[in-house]
């Protein structure tokens, strides 16, 4: 029988408080897997809430329970999630996969799937998962992967697309059929998809669930092209490879293109070269910034060494993209822009950075306009929008275009926007 811990009990941890700020919007009782009776400070509706009007309290949890942790029986506080009680009991968490942790918690709100641990033989997101009386834990790699792994998959639909693809003028037909990815590793203040990233309600599936119904979709729209997307699509990396592979194993279109969005912030080079064996055939990764402060507002991150981190690995994922899949994939970079967010100085430095590695990359400079808790943000205009895009030019590039919002889009004449644009 193994030792009895009791070195956990008495444990500060967090609650979520609403304050004055709340509008009752509903988002926090409808849209969040938050049914359970106490808060355990999991921090969903802190992160979701699009008015910021959660804060987190910290409390002293003295009552405890017992449960089994990888085979010895622990003392734990009874409103926590399993992802604190593992923190508690002396494991490491990482929310980067160049960071060092026995579990790796990149979304934090439940919706990726990658912190998983066994409960009572059953995968289980360990940062939303209240701990409860007898329960058995198991976070064993070798025991968890011979599981098929799961996540949030609930938002799927035929999509009007063509500006992140080779066409680039966007139709009013549909093209491609889209997955829509819960779970979120960044926390952006002007998120245009926040209802769907932050939202934590809705089934688990299995990567082979998932592949059936993008097939199903593609078949009943007819399209030649699908898209993953989010939220952050990568964070659970078994998932969305075995995902992929499954998807290609089905499909019935000899000539599908397979595009996949990404901010970037976890592709190393090695998970590149995975996500293309696996049938990725266009990507568009995003560089939200130069500098870790301008990569901080944007993302809304409050931790400068990850934020540092994240920044860092998505330009070392677009110089690795185009040095050594230029020709294998369809590749667009997604640059955000806002003059209140990052200077037309550092957009400056961009381009020229990105003109340094390759002046002919495809470029969709994105319009970031009010959404989620920056609905105060003042639109551009069209002005701006062309003194931005004039940036790039004047850096060489010549393969741009402005991805914005259906009245922008149709004042802009793409002839105006798009020089010497083969291809696209």
């Amino acid at each position: 029988m193994p030792e009895k811990l009791e070195g956990v009990a008495g444990l500060e941890g967090l609650v979520a408080q609403k304050t004055e700020q709340c509008t009752n919007c509903g988002f926090c009782r409808f849209m969040l897997n938050c049914n359970q009776k106490g808060c355990t400070g999991c921090g969903q509706c802190f992160a979701a809430c699009p008015n910021q009007a959660r804060v987190m309290r910290k409390v002293h949890k003295d009552k405890v329970i017992y449960l089994t942790l990888d085979g010895n029986r622990v003392a734990v506080p009874e409103q926590v999630t399993i992802l604190q009680a593992l923190e508690a009991s002396g494991y490491t968490v990482s929310h980067h996969p160049k960071q060092h942790g026995d579990i790796f918690a990149p979304c934090k709100m439940g919706g990726c799937g990658a912190c998983s641990v066994l409960v009572n033989g059953q995968l289980k997101p360990s940062c939303t998962t209240k701990v409860a009386e007898g329960m058995e834990i198991c976070t064993e790699p070798a025991r968890i992967i011979s599981k098929e792994p799961v996540r949030l998959a609930n938002h799927f639909q035929g999509y009007k697309g063509g500006i992140a693809g080779p066409t680039a003028i966007r139709t009013q037909e549909i093209t491609e059929f889209t997955f829509f990815a819960q779970g979120c590793n960044l926390r952006c203040p002007t998120c245009h998809n926040w209802d769907l990233a932050f939202s934590t309600i809705g089934k688990y599936a299995t990567p082979r669930e998932t592949a059936a119904v993008m097939e199903r979709g593609r078949r009943q729209y007819g399209v030649s092209k699908v898209a993953v997307t989010g939220g952050e699509i990568t964070l659970n990396r078994p998932w969305l490879v075995q995902f992929l592979r499954e998807f290609k194993a089905i499909c019935a279109e000899p000539d599908l293109s397979l595009q996949l969005d990404t901010n970037a912030s976890i592709l190393t080079p090695d998970y590149i070269d995975e996500l293309y064996a696996a049938g990725v055939t266009d990507i568009s990764p995003d560089l939200k910034g130069l500098f870790p402060e301008t990569y901080m507002a944007l993302t809304g991150m409050d931790d400068p060494e990850l934020a540092k981190l994240c920044l860092e690995t998505s330009w070392q994922a677009v110089e690795y993209l185009l040095k050594h899949y230029r020709d294998k994939m369809f590749i667009v970079l997604a640059i955000p822009y806002h003059y209140q967010l990052i200077t037309l100085s550092e957009f400056s430095q961009i381009a020229q950075r990105i003109y340094a590695l390759d002046p002919e990359v495809c470029i969709s400079l994105i319009d970031y306009q009010p959404a989620f808790r920056y609905r105060d943000l003042p639109e551009m205009g069209i002005d701006k929008l062309e003194q931005a895009h004039q940036v790039f030019l004047d850096a060489g590039l010549r393969r741009v275009l402005w991805q914005t919002g259906d009245q922008l889009g149709r004042a802009l004449d793409p002839d105006d926007l798009l020089l010497e644009a083969d291809g696209f």
